[in-house]
């Protein structure tokens, strides 16, 4: 094998818009050298084999072929057990997958995932590429825009228990927290066109109780209705749910395929912001060596899709996403990508008032604050429970929350939340 510039070249050397560029960590095969192995990568996972090909000419090599632009290996044993290991930059052309995600992955990430220990760590897109990407309809302004708060986090209720409850028990419990001061409610992740709550019938029960929230309130609140399903069901739930004066969506984005997503988010008849849930990231990202790194997964490419917010597992509860990744996933959220509208972080899992700041810490302001149990767990009841959320972040706004909790007589259901779960 040739490892000089037709397989190897400089970033620097190629025409960086034509390409994607991957990068990885992976094991060094025994026997091969860093740059052997990334070369192979690039080889398998576009125009060659296992054995030479009459029609791999070279016409189809220089326009079709993948190639290592960077090998930096690492001394055995400072990552893992055994082995050495790379990082491994390979150059894509975007010319053999276009837009499509699914064929993009599996490009970058396809046979040679089965070929030992290799993890996505990330992906670096051209705006050449991402010209035809739309992104996000509404993003951070527009959730601010249709509720009309823009000095705040905002407040998200998930139901709970999360399934096996009619329409009507979901809906009651929507209604208090949304009289409670919650500005969105949404399905679990584990909830969207049951035999037990039909997803129409669910958003009736649901819209009826929450019209009557924001009459008292005066206030608006936006519900999430999941609509998970087969691509093509998805996209009639989501027509059928908007013509029944839906005002939000939710999808599994990772469990139904991210192409499938697109289907609904670009849909020029769909105009309803959608909440992705991040549901199956660990099975695709807990591996140190194998698998996507969770800030791509969680980050990048969510925002590719089109979602207007994303579901992040809170740092410090019973999800075990670290400091680090949480801060490089609400960055992907938030910072300058091309002509992409920045989108909602929605923090979640383990949150109650005696975590919201730690959560604006770490977030901003921009975000979706979201709580289930630490709503519907109050032991002042759910209206209460959403009154303990806003008082919480109203708090920490104020910079008034850093005081002995009993002199906070005027906020009783923060009070209360905070004498039973505690304070970060």
């Amino acid at each position: 094998m040739d490892l000089r510039s037709a397989y190897y070249p400089m970033l620097e050397s190629i025409k960086s818009d034509d390409y994607v560029i991957a990068t990885y960590i992976a094991e060094t095969p025994v026997g091969m050298t860093g740059l052997h192995h990334a070369v192979e990568m690039a080889i398998d996972q576009t125009t060659g084999t296992w054995t030479e090909v009459k029609e791999e000419t070279e016409e189809v090599k220089l326009k079709h072929r993948a190639r290592a632009v960077g090998i930096y290996e690492i001394p055995g044993g400072e990552y893992g057990e055994k082995g050495k290991y790379s990082i491994i930059q390979i150059a894509f052309p975007h010319i053999n997958f276009g837009t499509k995600i699914a064929l993009l992955l599996s490009t970058v990430l396809g046979n040679n995932s089965s070929m030992g220990l290799v993890k996505l760590l990330d992906l670096t897109f051209p705006e050449e590429y991402m010209k035809d990407i739309p992104g996000a309809k509404f993003g951070i302004e527009g959730y601010r825009k249709i509720l009309g708060i823009y000095d705040r986090p905002l407040l998200c209720n998930m139901i709970k228990p999360c399934t096996g409850i009619a329409p009507e028990v979901g809906a009651n419990l929507a209604y208090q927290a949304a009289l409670g001061g919650s500005d969105m409610i949404k399905d679990d992740e584990l909830l969207a066109d049951a035999s037990f709550s039909e997803i129409q019938t669910r958003l009736k029960k649901f819209m009826e109780r929450l019209k009557e929230a924001d009459d008292q309130k005066q206030e608006k609140t936006l519900f999430m209705l999941n609509i998970t399903d087969r691509p093509d069901r998805m996209v009639e739930h989501a027509l059928r749910a908007q013509e029944n004066g839906a005002n939000a969506l939710m999808i599994n984005y990772m469990a139904v395929g991210f192409d499938s997503v697109r289907m609904v988010t670009e849909n020029k008849d769909i105009q309803l912001p959608v909440l992705g849930h991040c549901a199956m990231s660990g099975a695709l990202s807990a591996s140190n060596l194998s698998g996507i790194d969770v800030s791509l997964l969680v980050g990048k490419i969510p925002r590719m899709l089109g979602l207007d917010s994303v579901l992040i597992y809170s740092p410090g509860g019973r999800f075990l996403l670290d400091e680090s990744k949480y801060t490089e996933i609400v960055n992907m959220h938030q910072q300058p990508f091309y002509h992409l509208k920045p989108v909602m972080p929605f923090p979640g899992g383990s949150i109650h008032p005696g975590v919201v700041r730690k959560t604006v810490e770490r977030t901003g302001i921009d975000c979706i604050i979201s709580a289930g149990g630490g709503i519907h767990g109050h032991p002042m009841g759910s209206v209460a429970g959403a009154k303990a959320m806003r008082q919480a972040i109203d708090l920490v706004m104020k910079n008034e929350d850093n005081v002995d909790i009993e002199q906070l007589t005027a906020y009783p259901e923060y009070q209360a939340a905070i004498k039973k779960w505690g304070k970060v």
